[in-house]
This record gives C-alpha cells, structure tokens and sequence, in this order.
C-alpha cells in the first residue's frame, strides 16, 4: 500500500513539472515573429501597401505584444498575448487558435509525452450574462439557481468594481473582437465580462469583477456582489443553449402557409452538397404564388458556389463574378500554392471548386507568376456556365421571399444577402449580420510550436465597405434562436 502511494505521488510530481515546464514567454515571441514574418509573404495587403492600417499595425501591433510579453505567466495569457496582435488588424478572416491546454504529461530521459486537450474548456461564470442593446449592455439571462441574488433581465450594467461599462467593453475586446461597431464582435466582448472561455477568449490581466452596479428598469442603480463559479447549473443549460444556439436543421419544410428553408452553412461538406443538389429542383420549381422564407440563422459561410447555386434556383439573372465588382487577385505564396494543390487532392472537393482551382494553376503557369505577385482574377466564365446548364428556372422568383440574419451571418453568407437583396420581393428581417472586409479565402499555417492560425490570400474588390454590417429592413426584438417566436413574427410581415 505505501509503495502504490508513493508511485502515485512521483506521478503527481511529474505532472506538474511537467506542466510547468514551458517558458511560455520564450514561446509567445517566437510566434509573434513567426506570424509576423508569414504575415509579409501571405497577405495581399503587401503587394501595392496602399492598406495604410494594416501595414502600421503589422510592426506597431507587434511591437505592443512584445511589450506585454513580460506579463505571460502561463497558457492564457500565452494566447491572449497572440489574440492581441491577431485582433489589431480587425480581419475577421485572419484568427489564431489558443494554445493546446497542457493537463500534463510524462517526462522520460530527453523524451517528453504530452497530455493535450485541443480546446481548453475550463470556464468561469458569474451566473448571468450580458448582451449589447443599443448603446448599453443588458441582462439576457440569469441563473434558475445562483448563491447570492442576481440582477433582473433586461437591467443595464452600470459598472464593476467602479469601472465604467463602455471602458470594460473596450479593454476586453482588445484580445476578443476590436469592432465594436460590429453587434456580433461587441456580443463577444459583452459575454466575457461575466463568462470567461479561458480556451475560446483568453483575456490577459482583466480580473473577475467582484461587484457590478447595474441599472433598473425604474431607473435605480442597484450594487450586485458577484460569485463565480467553475461550472454551469445543468437547469441553466437549456437556456444558455437556446440563447446563443439556433436549434435549426438544414433544408426545406412547410411551416404554416410558407415555405421555410433553412441554410445553416453553405461549407461544401458533402452531406451539405447532397442536400443542396436535392433542393435544388424544388426551388426552380417554386411557383410565385407561394411565399419562402431563407432562414440564414447560424450561417457562418463557406463556398460562394454552393451559395451561387441557390441563388441562380431562385433567380437566374443573378451574376456571379469572381469578385462582387469583378476585380480582385490572389496573392501568390508559398501558402497559396500549397492549398491549391491540396484542394486539387481532394475526392469530395465540388467540381465548381475544382475547376477554380484549376483556372488558377494555369494562369500562374501561363503568366509565370512569382512568389509574392498578384495574379488578377477578372472572370470564373467556366464555373458560371456549369452552374448555369443546370439550372431549369428561366425566370426570377418573384412572390415573397423572406430573408432572415441573426449576429453570425458572416462571409459567403454576407455575399449572400448582398445578392438577395438587389431584389425588391426579399425583405429582411431580424438581426444584423456580422462583417467582413475585402480580404478573405483564409488559409491555415501552423508555427513551429504549433499553434494554427490562418492568413486571407484572396483580396475582393466590392461595394460594401470594410467591416460593414448587413442590416435588417425590419428587427425582431425577441430570442432570435426561439423558433416558435420568430415564425409567428414572419407570418404578420406581408
């Protein structure tokens, strides 16, 4: 017996020398450098380096994280340090993932195993959370079963720990999501002061408030002690789920007198293509007499060309180019030929894909472009025409048609709704979308440490400005993720 223990003691030891071992200062600036550097030959900002904002913050903001290195301690500040620089360019398309949480791991001679969780999923709650509304942030919901008294849904923060609200908002997004004039970037800093993802939003020095002032719905400002826990009350769960969780299955049904088709993602999977092909014949027949509703909720993109299918089975005049104003190019890198030739490799790539991808080999074969030049694209005539043979609708859709966004609607989704709503028989409803800017098709690196991060290689040439959101022709005020809510609300708009 005494000798288990004292094997379970040495296992324990290991374990957290182990653990402990990394200089996760050391490790933060080689990535920085390594980013940085792969930043330069990767993006398209540094072809003409007209894009005065990013080129500052490409050596300003590194500068400031190396600064803030001397404050890493351990794994999240590790990742927060990252998620500073990375959250400065403000390109929703360009993101780095956390460090692998470390829980352990065992050290043999010069050998070291690593025990690894790729997603931290420790959290830290305070037993309610906040939403963005208007100018303020208010209570969206508080715990069915918390220590001490919570404050009332719908009361507006005040204050924590005497700091105002809009200065807690700004400081967090800084290593969340700087766009605070994007509700779904301001969502995500809103949700961390009161809930803390140490694996999803790292946050580096920002302590757990210890009280918070809030202001009631009769106008009194009520102080609120805060405790925090390290786990969700499983009554809470259906709530926080329905909050911030569409509950919704893509494809086509009839709800009531509409026809309800719900687009959760337009990622080329090909169980996501399949259904697409099947819906497709449905939609091109479609008659006008009947009224659709696209539900767009939790779309968070993917493939232009799955979405281009869509579109052309409501209404075939739409026009396709290889960017929204028909100007735009690829940066030529490294990185760039490698996913070309990789996509090529794929067996389940869509053939629309496929043939993109091959346009673009053989234009930097033919102009023999070079590492770190533009190769325009102006035209995709090919994969237009492929779609175009196969769709039977002659003439556009014109009874209602229904568009419905919430706060994630975001990339291939965005050029979507751009498209959708040239239309005068689309009304949109619900929330505003997400943003993005003119640099997207996002590739994926990994440092030497292995940390993944991605770098847009595509730039898009459009009408919509930088981080531009989409709004609504009408808002709906409710739980946007409350199915029953949101219909009853579509079936009163004519």
């Amino acid at each position: 017996m005494l000798g288990t223990v004292k094997y379970y003691i040495v296992i324990l030891w290991v374990f957290s020398v182990c653990a402990c071992s990394t200089n996760w200062q050391q490790v933060t600036q080689q990535d920085l450098a390594e980013i940085k550097a792969s930043i330069a030959q990767t993006h398209p900002a540094f072809i003409e380096k007209t894009d005065i904002s990013t080129i500052n913050w490409w050596q300003q903001g590194y500068q400031e994280s190396l600064a803030l290195i001397p404050q890493v301690k351990d794994i999240e500040s590790a990742s927060a340090v990252i998620q500073y620089y990375i959250q400065g360019f403000e390109e929703p398309h360009m993101s780095a993932s956390t460090y692998p949480y470390c829980f352990g791991c065992f050290k043999l001679g010069k050998t070291v195993l690593r025990l690894s969780a790729p997603i931290d999923k420790r959290i830290s709650w305070a037993g309610f959370m906040l939403d963005p509304k208007d100018d303020g942030l208010v209570v969206s919901y508080a715990s069915q079963k918390w220590p001490v008294p919570l404050p009332d849904k719908g009361a507006t923060l005040f204050s924590c720990d005497g700091e105002a609200a809009s200065n807690i908002i700004k400081s967090i997004s800084l290593f969340t999501d700087r766009r605070l004039n994007v509700p779904a970037a301001k969502l995500k800093a809103a949700s961390s002061i009161t809930f803390r993802q140490h694996g999803k939003f790292p946050l580096l020095n920002v302590a757990k408030f210890s009280a918070c002032e809030f202001i009631n719905k009769a106008g009194n400002i009520q102080r609120y002690s805060l405790i925090w826990q390290d786990k969700i009350n499983p009554l809470d769960y259906p709530f926080l789920h329905e909050l911030y969780n569409p509950d919704v299955v893509f494809g086509l049904k009839n709800m009531n007198s509409q026809k309800w088709l719900s687009l959760t993602t337009f990622n080329a999977r090909p169980n996501i293509t399949q259904k697409v092909d099947e819906l497709l014949p449905v939609l091109q027949k479609l008659d006008d007499s009947e009224q659709l509703v696209i539900d767009l909720r939790g779309n968070r993109g993917g493939s232009m060309f799955l979405a281009y299918k869509i579109l052309l089975s409501l209404f075939p005049d739409t026009r396709f180019n290889a960017t929204e104003s028909g100007n735009g190019f690829y940066r030529i890198s490294e990185t760039a030929k490698f996913w070309i030739e990789l996509g090529l490799s794929q067996k389940n790539m869509m053939p629309e894909e496929r043939v993109i991808l091959m346009q673009v080999k053989e234009q930097i074969e033919e102009q023999k472009i070079k590492t770190g030049q533009a190769l325009s694209l102006t035209s995709i005539d090919r994969v237009e025409n492929m779609i175009k043979m196969a769709n039977k609708r002659t003439e556009n859709f014109s009874g209602n048609l229904i568009l419905v966004t919430d706060l994630k609607c975001f990339s291939a989704c965005l050029a979507f709704v751009d498209k959708l709503k040239l239309h005068k028989n689309v009304i949109h409803v619900g929330q505003s979308t997400d943003a993005d800017t003119k640099y997207t098709d996002p590739k994926r690196l990994t440092t030497a440490s292995t940390l993944i991060y991605s770098v847009p290689i595509l730039q898009k040439e459009r009408i919509r400005q930088d981080n531009q959101v989409i709004r609504p022709d009408i808002y709906f005020n409710g739980n946007i993720n409350d199915n029953e809510a949101l219909a009853a609300f579509v079936q009163t708009i004519e």
